[in-house]
């Protein structure tokens, strides 16, 4: 199972390669080295200089990619993908997407945050049935 830090690494990764940018295409854009760079995607916290930086790396990194705080951003899943607002917090786990279940009100014509079952395979059940809503694998890109 995959480290929080990895989980993150890989989803920059993944950011980085969908935009057809090189760990050395950021490393100039950002000013840090390739080495500490290809680290953040291996979320190999042991080869950077601490923690407090690593933080302040992976968010300027998650920034030179084009997500920010507030911006629209599409969540795709192997079932469907929704456009919401991005919202970064060190309140849930790194490497994570969370969407508060009851998303998705359409109101007056306007929805309101994204459907999270929309997102999900109706394959997705536990043994009695219920929908499985946690672990589901997604990509998150600007829009």
């Amino acid at each position: 199972m995959m480290s929080d830090f990895e989980a993150l690494g890989e989803t920059l990764r993944l950011a980085r390669e969908s935009r057809g940018k090189t760990v050395a295409d950021l490393s100039d854009e950002m000013g840090l080295p390739e080495p500490y760079l290809q680290a953040l995607e291996k979320g190999d916290m042991a080869s950077l200089p601490g923690l407090t930086y690593a933080r302040i790396y992976f968010i300027n990194y998650a920034r030179t990619l084009g997500l920010d705080d507030g911006q629209p951003v599409r969540v795709t899943t192997a079932a469907g993908n929704e456009v919401g607002e991005l919202q970064v917090s060190d309140q849930i786990r790194r490497g994570s997407v969370m969407i508060p279940h009851g998303f998705g009100l359409i109101y007056e014509g306007k929805t309101y945050g994204i459907n999270v079952n929309r997102l999900t395979k109706n394959t997705n059940r536990d043994p009695i049935g219920t929908p499985l809503h946690r672990f589901v694998p997604c990509r998150i890109e600007a829009t």
